[in-house]
């Protein structure tokens, strides 16, 4: 395994760890699995891309991600692992 930047072809596999690691209240329904994978991978790849961290397994697929918020006030990491 190794970690490297995110590449535009990971999306779908971030997208996939996003919901299968949601919160319970995100698991109601697949309609809010998606508000999840909306809210909280989609603007960071399609926004905030240099800020990701992918984890790859032997194949270079996604396994797990590091997200980092610009924000310069509160900056906060958030780690996602299948």
């Amino acid at each position: 395994m190794e970690i490297r930047k995110y590449i535009p072809s990971d999306k779908p596999r971030l997208r996939y760890i996003c919901k299968q690691t949601a919160e319970g209240i995100f698991k109601h329904s697949e309609k809010t699995l998606e508000a999840a994978a909306i809210i909280y991978n989609d603007y960071f790849t399609e926004n905030e891309s240099d800020n990701i961290f992918v984890l790859a397994d032997d194949n270079d697929n996604a396994v797990g991600y590091s997200k980092r918020e610009s924000n310069p006030i509160s900056p906060k990491r958030t780690v996602s692992r299948l």
